[in-house]
């Protein structure tokens, strides 16, 4: 808990931290001010963008400590509430050891998958007892594809009339199973060291467009055909980057 007697101290040493890591991303400027490196550097870092609007605050607040026209009043002229500098300190961690996108993933020990020979109805009771919205569909340890009540309804709307036997197979649906075939919603992939910040940026920009991400893979480099590493779903941000707790 920061001292409320030196919590200005604090501030202005999380301030330079954070000042030293926007000018090394810039590499353009070393004389730019604190503030356009905020604005130039919000479109290509996630965090940034994110918590840009107290960067800025607290930008003010520094100036006004550094720059105090009347210390032989008062000094220091402003001293910022104590949570006030706990939340720019989660900030500064944010930027400067971010975290990655595996660390909120589902791994894949634990991931719920199925092969193109499993028993269809097998799948969807295991789907309903466990609230799976998606299930990744394996072959030779690459994912091929994945069921959703999307592929159902795909199935079932293009059959016209359509029975769900006790027989029947995931291959049974393979033409609807490719992420390619995927109606009403979109599939990312990132790379293991990808941040978290790039999974906020790729949901954030989708519903911008009113597009519906069902799930963000993660593979070793990002690329389709290689072995999952983890997921994530919208509802795994519920556990986002590190909350301000006091803002």
């Amino acid at each position: 808990m920061t001292n409320p007697q030196l919590a200005h101290e604090e501030l202005i040493g999380l301030y330079n931290e954070i000042d030293h890591f926007l000018r090394q991303q810039y590499k353009q400027d070393k004389y730019a001010d604190h503030s356009f490196l905020i604005q130039e550097l919000a479109s290509s870092n996630p965090t940034i963008a994110r918590y840009q609007q107290i960067l800025r605050a607290v930008a003010q607040i520094r100036n006004s400590i550094i720059h105090n026209p009347v210390p032989r009043i008062a000094q220091p002229i402003v001293n910022p509430h104590p949570n006030l500098v706990a939340s720019y300190r989660t900030i500064r961690d944010a930027l400067l050891n971010p975290a990655t996108s595996l660390s909120i993933a589902v791994p894949a020990p634990k991931i719920y998958t199925s092969t193109l020979e499993a028993n269809l109805f097998e799948v969807m009771q295991a789907m309903h007892k466990n609230t799976f919205t998606h299930v990744p569909i394996i072959t030779e340890n690459k994912m091929i594809g994945v069921f959703s009540e999307n592929v159902l309804l795909s199935y079932l709307v293009d059959a016209g009339e359509a029975v769900i036997t006790n027989d029947m197979k995931m291959g049974d649906l393979k033409k609807y199973l490719p992420l390619s075939a995927q109606r009403g919603e979109s599939f990312e992939f990132l790379s293991r060291k990808s941040s978290l910040g790039e999974v906020y940026k790729i949901f954030n920009e989708a519903i911008k467009i009113k597009k519906r991400i069902g799930m963000v893979f993660i593979t070793e480099h990002g690329k389709t055909d290689e072995k999952l590493l983890g997921i994530i779903t919208a509802w795994d941000l519920a556990s986002p980057e590190p909350d301000l707790e006091y803002l």
